[in-house]
């Protein structure tokens, strides 16, 4: 059997999910493959949230320095890495990376993996870049979708006659960093300990939703003045955000955390975790805050239908329905034993579904039929 070696190509500066996917997968399966892990970067020496992080949790990693929007010399930095590394898979994330593998798996021979996370669709420019990762997807040996509906729509743009996997995300406990506690990020924002703390993590741009929790905020806070909410997250949208709590009158319950690194404090500090997103894939925050015990509310998008279970182990809610979730977040902020009970439940939904390990097998298994000529 040929050894994989794999050069996973990231697209995105930040640490998102996606990358914590990758880095997730590096630590559970190193000692069955062999790889190289790069990403994009403007500066020699100048280091990404993720290249940083990747490099301190002792990555295999390379910079690929990308000097303007159009730099044709990605393809010869690639195309070296490759020839150094005796690469035999190519695996991107993300358009950029997609591009390059495109050209150099038929000029290399290599085989080549792309993978899908979800589209946004909040300007032109995304919508551009999501058409060329479609042309690309296209072209691909194999290509990974996230999701059921993602899966539904790679495999029409494919066809029967190329391969498309689905592969769910993982969670692992353990693996999102932590500094202060719980307790610690309460103090630093100021938040009481009898508050009830609705934390929603992500960035601020519109597919996220976040003008939908605010205003079933406004709805509940009548009756339910100890809550507060985290957003943690910086964004395109933050200034709107901030226009829209003090026009409902919410100011003083919605706390701006800005961009934090030390995610499980926060998830400590929450009560509930609310994902109120337009669109995702699969999305990581349901699962961390699972993990972490804590109740979630979220809107039925992307895979959220294959984590949670209505009224189960979470609760799911039309998208951009901010009555709906009113209703949903006034039940789980009143009911004390229920909210704690659903956690429960939510945390031990996870396994083995949402296994690190069952989703490392599932990509070494691609890695190996590639290679073998099964695919």
């Amino acid at each position: 059997m040929i050894r994989p070696n794999v050069l996973i190509i990231y697209a995105s500066p930040a640490l998102s999910g996606p990358g914590k996917g990758i880095l997730q997968f590096i630590r559970h399966a190193k000692s069955s493959f062999d790889y190289r892990l790069a990403s994009f970067i403007r500066e020699a020496g100048v280091d990404s949230e993720f290249s940083e992080i990747a490099k301190k949790r002792g990555a295999n990693y390379t910079p690929i320095i990308q000097k303007g929007a159009l730099d044709v010399r990605l393809f010869s930095q690639v195309r070296t890495m490759c020839g150094e590394r005796r690469v035999n898979i190519i695996q991107t994330h993300g358009y950029k990376g997609h591009v390059i593998a495109l050209v150099l798996s038929k000029v290399l021979r290599i085989k080549w993996i792309a993978w899908a996370h979800g589209w946004t669709n909040e300007n032109a420019k995304v919508r551009l870049y999501n058409k060329i990762e479609r042309f690309c997807l296209k072209r691909a040996d194999v290509a990974v979708a996230v999701s059921p509906a993602l899966h539904e729509t790679i495999h029409r743009i494919r066809g029967e006659k190329r391969k498309t996997h689905m592969i769910l995300n993982a969670v692992d406990e353990g693996e999102l960093s932590y500094d202060i506690g719980g307790d610690g990020v309460r103090q630093k924002h100021g938040v009481n300990a009898q508050d009830v703390v609705i934390g929603c993590f992500g960035r601020f741009s519109p597919e996220k939703g976040q003008e939908v929790l605010l205003e079933s905020v406004a709805l509940v806070l009548p009756e339910c003045p100890e809550i507060k909410v985290m957003l943690v997250g910086e964004g395109q949208e933050r200034n709107k955000l901030e226009v829209m709590a003090n026009h409902l009158g919410i100011s003083n319950a919605i706390v701006f955390c800005g961009y934090q690194q030390a995610m499980q404090d926060y998830y400590e500090a929450a009560d509930i975790v609310i994902l109120p997103s337009h669109s995702e894939g699969l999305p990581n925050v349901v699962l961390e805050a699972m993990m972490s015990k804590r109740a979630v509310i979220s809107t039925d998008v992307g895979g959220v239908k294959e984590i949670i279970s209505d009224g189960e182990n979470g609760w799911i809610v039309p998208p951009g329905n901010f009555k709906a979730m009113a209703n949903a977040l006034k039940i789980v902020v009143i009911n004390v034993e229920l909210r704690k009970q659903v956690a429960e439940k939510g945390y031990y939904s996870l396994y083995p579904k949402f296994s690190p390990q069952k989703r490392a097998k599932k990509i070494l298994s691609i890695y190996n039929d590639l290679l073998e000529g099964s695919v």
